[in-house]
């Protein structure tokens, strides 16, 4: 299912770039907001180790997992072909786990504010398609619940993305967001109140909530 979203959005977004143009809708230089949902491919690669040494003895979990992100955003345009974008995002991710001790939750939560530089490579006024770089401060939680253990981890720092995004005109001022991205996390170990970390990775060291994920999105877009 989530590969048929991400084979869609990309569709309509390519068809959206070609499109024959309409009439201009509104000036270029618009402010607006979205907000929307997306599907997100993850791979925290510590995480992931620490589930198939620690938690997974009848079968391994796969690098990339399917999570979910919730995000609102902000377009202030800086000329009639660069925008700066504010965003915040939320995803959401899950893992079900099995061991000696029976079945459990890991859960995946980061909070991402990101602010990007976005270049308009077509505006129509109808349409329009947009590519950009961002960067943030990212935070990050991981709950496990495994038999009697019942703990939060959390981590911080900096993150990256590559963000493409269009929106088609519904109305005047209401628009249909698509978008997708490529995203990279770097928020460092994972340690709970006490100092701890929840496991160790591959190479036997403290795990880190470090990641690279792409996703596709579809919201709704108001332009002023």
């Amino acid at each position: 299912m989530t590969r048929r979203l991400w084979t869609t959005v990309l569709c309509i977004l390519l068809s959206t770039a070609y499109a024959r143009p309409g009439t201009p809708v509104l000036d270029p230089l618009r402010p607006g907001f979205a907000a929307g949902m997306g599907v997100d491919y993850v791979n925290p690669g510590d995480i992931i180790d620490m589930i198939n040494g620690q938690f997974q003895p009848g079968g391994r979990e796969p690098d990339f997992h399917a999570g979910v992100e919730f995000f609102g955003a902000g377009f202030i345009p800086l000329s009639t072909r660069w925008m700066l974008k504010i965003e915040y995002a939320y995803l959401l991710n899950s893992y079900n786990i099995n061991g000696l001790f029976g079945p459990g939750e890991i859960t995946m939560k980061e909070q991402l504010p990101t602010v990007y530089l976005h270049y308009y490579l077509i505006d129509e006024g109808l349409y329009n398609l947009s590519g950009g770089i961002g960067l943030g401060y990212h935070f990050g939680t991981l709950g496990i619940s495994y038999g009697t253990l019942v703990d939060s981890y959390t981590a911080n720092g900096p993150g990256g993305a590559l963000d493409l995004q269009g929106n088609t005109a519904i109305s005047e001022h209401l628009f249909v967001h698509l978008g997708g991205q490529a995203r990279w996390e770097f928020l460092g170990e994972l340690r709970n109140g006490a100092g701890k970390s929840p496991g160790v990775n591959a190479r036997g060291g403290a795990v880190k909530m470090n990641s690279f994920s792409v996703g596709a999105r579809i919201g709704a877009c108001y332009y002023f």
